[in-house]
């Protein structure tokens, strides 16, 4: 049998789970599909601390209870703005308070299929059932985007491995560990990998590497506002207009949009990192 819905969300991350909350608080028609936060729950570092501030870490509802730092403050669990970055495991558990708060329509199926029909596109669950929808989003997440470089791909599986695939870094304990990188992923999983008593090396193609600015608690409030405003990506204007005004940064032509998202931004694992010993070559 066939179903039909005006919109289908394909994923159950924070992208998913907030635009269902939305849709659901507007009274929209719509089903959602996944398992919600597959990626932070089973593909993240245990131990791992967010490079997003505490600000930008929120789901996103039209509540405006159900910030995180609502959440942390109803359960005294530390927080700050800026200052105090998030556990993984705060945020887990954030995320799912939010799922089942807001999102308790969720369907815990996976999609196998996705084609279009005389409607809009016709959605095949690993169910047997397939649903109609006008419109399809997907908010697949990272999941399956993970990539090694071609000059490893051919090493076996137990030599060669992805982030992605290591949530325990102690399972690393009496091997010598290479991490490949200079990014957040990088140094979290070394630092982590360190400390569970790995003998890890980072290798990275940039002689240094450059982390997020430390925040400053004595700026002067105003006057960093106006020199580097803050966003959801970090400071400074260029962040501040690229996630603050999508729908202008949208209709600018396109190798300004190509160029300006090769060049901002590039790999950078956040302020609290810095100064933690690493080894390396």
């Amino acid at each position: 049998m066939t179903s039909f819905t005006h919109t289908a969300i394909i994923g159950a991350g924070p992208y998913g789970l907030s635009l269902a909350a939305h849709l659901a608080h507007a009274g929209a028609d719509f089903r959602i599909f996944g398992t919600p936060l597959t990626t932070w729950r089973a593909h993240m570092p245990k131990g791992m601390l967010l490079k997003s501030d505490g600000f930008a870490s929120n789901l996103s509802s039209p509540d405006p209870k159900s910030t995180l730092k609502s959440w942390c403050a109803e359960r005294g669990v530390e927080y700050d703005d800026v200052f105090i970055p998030v556990k993984l495991d705060v945020f887990q558990d954030y995320s799912a308070w939010f799922q089942q708060t807001y999102v308790s329509m969720l369907e815990d199926r996976q999609v196998i299929a996705l084609k279009q029909s005389p409607r809009g596109f016709l959605v095949t669950l690993d169910s047997g059932e397939m649903v109609e929808a006008e419109k399809v989003v997907l908010t697949v997440g990272i999941n399956w985007f993970r990539n090694i470089p071609d000059a490893l791909a051919g090493l076996p599986s137990d030599l060669v491995s992805h982030s992605y695939d290591h949530q325990d870094m102690g399972a690393f304990a009496g091997k010598k560990l290479l991490i490949l990188g200079a990014g957040s992923s990088a140094v979290d999983m070394a630092v982590i990998a360190q400390e569970a008593g790995v003998d890890v090396s980072l290798l990275a193609r940039a002689p240094v590497i450059h982390y997020h600015s430390v925040p400053d608690p004595d700026a002067i409030a105003w006057l960093a506002a106006i020199t580097h405003p803050s966003s959801g990506i970090g400071p400074g204007w260029k962040s501040f207009l690229f996630s603050n005004l999508p729908r202008i940064f949208r209709r600018l032509p396109e190798p300004m949009r190509l160029r300006a998202t090769k060049r901002h931004l590039g790999p950078a694992p956040g302020w609290f990192m810095r100064g933690q010993s690493l080894s390396g070559p």
